[in-house]
């Protein structure tokens, strides 16, 4: 619903058969940029029915650091003839200059913010506003084409290139009526000797909706590098060649921009939906039902939710470390239009100071969600990491509904679990299947156990943990080894839902469209039940009012660094969808 980021190591998604059917939910719109003479500038998006306020935030030539509210920092409150302005009559804004900044839209009631925008003020005020992706023009080839083949009245589309992190690149032209071969020849640093094969020499036989691209997952290219490429292509059964170009110094690229024909917003989206990179939305409020996890979800708090060589890492924090309130449990807190959660609940709000039986959530995690931006039915989902090996918390790796078909309450419309572990004593045990009700007499009917399991090291090795999702059935596998399938839902006929669930197939309520969530959850009132052994004594119960006070006291006088091994380690996430 809004804090819009990009894990760029994360999630690939791979279409396998059709298009990847994207979600229609709301995303907020792109911010558009003009330098004003003789000084200032204007920043506004195109009004949307539903938007009740447009905020600005930003900086010149400084990135933001976070959230910050940024050297200008404005709500626009009403629109001018369909679009959403702020202008700047007093800010000095050269062309090379640049405005960091995030947006944040009120629409409906509900706020939607994208961040880590960047834009660039080129000389010819032409603009390259790559909002969220982690790929990097590299250059463009703006070199005079020129046709090989005896007069035949056509030019070759001029190649484009994009770098990618950690490593890689693609290099593309678009598609045009009877081009029916694209090839790619190409060195990195070192002009070509002619037409030389190159480092790279590929032949491309068929485009893909609309581009001829070459897709390379292993070169590492850095900025200032770039290839030098002599491309062809082949046009009505006769060849074309594109002449000779470099990129001199791809980090200053406004002398390349005044050619440049494909943007975020258009082409480069076009392309990648056969693999891309999703922005995901950070969440922003308060665990909530049905298992009320001990957390606050943050977007934030840097401590929480870091990238190290392309690897993202979330570990939570005590919340006391964050608040310093004489009583870090006994406060009030709103998070108020920044809530990702649904406004007026206690998703955004909690009064704990004077309500005896509510607390603040003693500690701060993250969870992202690709609700507005990528949901499925029937795939694969294969992520590569490495688990917490602490006692009380569960790492967040699932699929969620994006409607609520078969009921709202209870996960009463289903939950994957793609990997669930949990660490009893100095053992994790780990668990793969689906939830179809939160209550115990249900909740773990169809949850696998992985049987021998427990000696395998989860925290230190990386380890892919995967999902198969098809009509039939639902498939969960470690390292390529499958432990659990699933065939039918309809043996459990005492569901509460039971009567909405036999309304679909057999796999109900996996027959719908999911979201893909990754976080981290701490204690709660569902995972850790009250009749199971626990090695070291469960220190709450769960339907105890003072679950919360009971944890922190446990912690406070038992352990004093809880969470030593207590970090999720996410390297990849891959969704092949049909």
């Amino acid at each position: 619903m809004s804090i819009k980021t990009t894990l760029s190591f994360v999630l690939i998604c791979v279409a396998l058969a059709t298009l990847l059917t994207g979600t229609t939910a709301f995303q907020a719109p792109s911010a558009s940029f003009k330098r004003l003479e003789p000084r200032g500038f204007m920043v506004w998006i195109p009004h949307k029915p539903g938007i009740s306020l447009f905020a600005f935030h930003g900086n010149l030539n400084r990135q933001m650091n976070g959230l910050e509210a940024g050297t200008w920092s404005v709500d626009i409150t009403n629109n001018e003839n369909g679009f959403w302005v702020y202008r700047n009559h007093d800010a000095v804004v050269n062309p090379g200059d640049r405005i960091y900044f995030w947006t944040y839209v009120l629409k409906d009631g509900l706020g939607y913010r994208q961040d880590n925008g960047v834009f660039y003020f080129y000389l010819t005020d032409l603009y390259n506003y790559i909002k969220g992706l982690s790929l990097v023009f590299l250059c463009l080839g703006l070199a005079t084409l020129c046709s090989c083949n005896n007069g035949e009245d056509f030019q070759a589309p001029s190649a484009s290139f994009m770098r990618f992190e950690p490593r890689g690149f693609i290099v593309w032209i678009p598609n045009k009526p009877g081009i029916s071969l694209f090839a790619f020849h190409g060195n990195l640093n070192q002009r070509m000797n002619g037409l030389e094969a190159g480092n790279w020499s590929v032949d491309v036989l068929s485009d893909e909706i609309g581009f001829w691209a070459y897709w390379n997952d292993d070169a590492v290219v850095n900025l200032g590098e770039s290839p030098i490429t002599p491309d062809s292509l082949m046009f009505n059964d006769k060849n074309y060649q594109i002449s000779q170009f470099n990129c001199n110094g791809c980090q200053n690229i406004r002398e390349l921009i005044r050619e440049l024909t494909i943007s975020n917003d258009e082409n480069v989206n076009r392309y990648t939906k056969y693999r891309r990179n999703i922005l995901v939305s950070v969440q922003n409020r308060f665990a909530s039902s049905p298992d009320y996890e001990f957390v606050m979800y943050v977007n934030d708090v840097p401590e929480i939710f870091q990238f190290e060589n392309s690897v993202m890492h979330i570990k939570p924090i005590a919340t006391a470390n964050y608040y310093k309130e004489e009583n870090p449990l006994k406060f009030d807190l709103n998070f108020g239009a920044r809530c990702t959660g649904l406004q007026n609940t206690d998703e955004c709000k909690k009064n704990a100071k004077h309500s005896p039986l509510t607390f603040i959530p003693p500690f701060m995690s993250a969870q992202l969600s690709t609700r507005n931006t990528l949901s499925f039915k029937y795939g694969r989902v294969e992520i590569r990491a490495k688990l917490p090996q602490t006692e009380w918390v569960v790492p967040e790796l699932w699929l969620q509904p994006v409607t609520y078909a078969y009921g709202v309450t209870n996960y009463q419309s289903g939950q994957v679990r793609i990997v669930f572990s949990r660490t009893n004593g100095t053992s994790t045990d780990l668990y793969g299947g689906v939830i179809l009700n939160s209550e115990e007499q249900w909740r773990y009917k169809k949850l696998c156990h992985l049987a021998k399991a427990t000696d395998k090291n989860w925290y230190d090795n990386y380890h892919v943990f995967t999902l198969i999702w098809t009509e039939m059935y639902l498939a969960f596998a470690v390292d390529n080894a499958e432990y659990c399938r699933i065939h039918t839902l309809r043996d459990i006929n005492t569901l509460p839902n039971h009567a909405q669930l036999s309304t679909g197939t057999k796999l109900a309520p996996f027959d719908q469209e999911f979201i893909l969530t990754l976080g981290y959850g701490v204690g709660g009132h569902g995972d850790f039940s009250d009749n199971e052994k626990w090695i070291t004594p469960k220190p709450w119960e769960n339907t105890d009012p003072r679950a919360i006070p009971n944890f922190v006291d446990y912690l406070n006088h038992k352990h004093g660094d809880w969470l030593q091994n207590g970090r999720l380690s996410i390297d990849s996430v891959k969704v092949f969808s049909v």
